[in-house]
């Protein structure tokens, strides 16, 4: 006997601090019973689930959330920059439009943290460049004209060609922080592993790193961007680097937060443990100023 076999698509939003307490919205596209039975399993990490309409349709209709939330995002953060350009205390003004034309969930969430340049990730640049690549093919098919989305892409493109694609929204402000200012700015401190990994070890160690570290280095408050680079190759009698961190912040106060932060405190404990157990050497940190001077 055979079993028919149901298909849902379904658009997720939220990002992951939705996920993680279960209140996602869902998009669903697909046959009604199938979409029925789906929601048995997905009411427990969706607390807003809606059925649009055939396969496809639930996909299509986070596109539209992209549209609205990019939109959103960048005038949230010029918003924020005029508000503190002009002397106004920015946290207050999401309780004075409170319950008004402009109130929304962007403005009560991000422009306070925006104001208080808390830039914690909640999402990627360069996946907002994926959706809206996607948004621009369905307007073509459909000969939708959207300036404000193809102008909000160029500038999402733009954030990603500098190097800014893993940043999450905090990115969309700082565009604006900076760019009074002349020239591209940020605050970036390197660890910098100097010496050699003990024989035969590493594999091990750069499993650790990746396991047991980057998940702790991701959470310092306020970053905007963390690499770990491995050695692949170095000039003859140059020192050795088997390892160089660099995390990326807004300025020099949000890096000192999170220097206090308890992730880096956990951190310094889990590197300890790896240096112990695979490398032989010493770790020295810098801290560096990004200026770009390009036309």
């Amino acid at each position: 006997m055979s079993e028919r076999i149901g298909l849902v698509g379904a658009g997720a939003m939220g990002g992951a601090p939705k996920a993680l307490i279960g209140e996602l919205t869902l998009t669903a596209g697909g046959a009604a019973q199938d979409v029925d039975k789906a929601h048995k399993v997905l009411r427990h990490v969706a607390t807003n689930y809606t059925h649009l309409g055939p396969s496809g349709a639930g996909q299509t209709t986070k596109l539209f959330n992209q549209v609205l939330c990019g939109l959103g995002f960048l005038a949230v953060a010029e918003a924020t920059q005029l508000a503190l350009d002009a002397g106004v205390d920015a946290e207050k003004i999401p309780q004075a439009l409170k319950g008004g034309r402009a109130d929304s969930a962007l403005l009560q969430e991000y422009l306070p943290r925006f104001a208080a340049k808390d830039y914690r990730r909640t999402g990627r640049i360069d996946n907002m460049v994926k959706d809206l690549n996607a948004v621009n093919d369905l307007a073509r098919q459909t000969g939708t004209s959207m300036p404000m989305t193809a102008l909000r892409g160029e500038i999402h493109r733009m954030l990603t060609a500098a190097g800014l694609g893993g940043g999450g929204s905090g990115r969309r402000h700082g565009i604006f922080r900076r760019g009074r200012k002349g020239g591209w700015r940020m605050i970036t401190r390197f660890a910098l592993f100097e010496g050699t990994i003990k024989p035969g070890q590493t594999d091990a160690f750069r499993a650790a790193v990746k396991d047991r570290l980057v998940p702790l280095w991701s959470r310092f408050p306020g970053n905007t961007d963390v690499r770990v680079m491995f050695s692949e190759a170095r000039d003859e009698g140059a020192p050795e680097f088997p390892l160089i961190l660099a995390i990326s912040y807004p300025d020099k106060n949000v890096m000192n937060d999170a220097l206090e932060s308890d992730a880096r405190h956990q951190s310094k404990d889990v590197t300890g443990q790896i240096v112990a157990e695979f490398f032989d050497g010493r770790i020295h940190h810098h801290v560096t100023e990004r200026h770009d001077y390009g036309g």
